[in-house]
């Protein structure tokens, strides 16, 4: 199974990621930041991958929080992927997610270019993070 765990201590933050990208979308969250924890969570969802996280947040700075697990998140997806076999397909789908637009292509661009940076995953989160704002904000 392509799966992994990683942990990542820093002077701000304290953070456990499991993930198995063979899974069923099961998925246990607590980062302390609700709306963070529901983007990860439809993720987890959405992309049929189990996904835990844990953090402990010694700062209680959000942006350490959200910087740390996309680092950490990163790591795991790409020791989970391994020598990447089985990825050979790109596409594009939008879904429409608790008044937001979820883009897979995103995540696709990102599995195809994981083992290149690890810093996409913070560009997914973002990218998914931005089109709820931007949908607020249109209304």
């Amino acid at each position: 199974m392509r799966q992994s765990c990683k942990v990542r201590k820093t002077a701000e933050t304290e953070i456990k990621v499991d993930i198995n990208l063979d899974g069923n979308g099961k998925y246990k969250i607590d980062t302390g930041i609700r709306f963070f924890n529901h983007m990860l969570e439809q993720f987890a969802c959405h992309s049929g991958f189990d996904i835990d996280i844990y953090v402990n947040s010694l700062d209680k700075d959000n942006h350490h929080i959200v910087e740390d697990v996309a680092i950490t998140l990163g790591e795991a997806f790409i020791e989970a992927l391994g020598d990447k076999k089985g990825i050979t397909r790109y596409g594009e789908k939008i879904l429409p997610m608790d008044e937001a637009l979820y883009r897979e292509e995103y995540f696709l661009k990102l599995m195809l270019r994981l083992k290149m940076k690890k810093h996409l995953i913070l560009k997914l989160l973002y990218c998914l993070i931005s089109s709820r704002v931007l949908r607020r904000l249109q209304k």
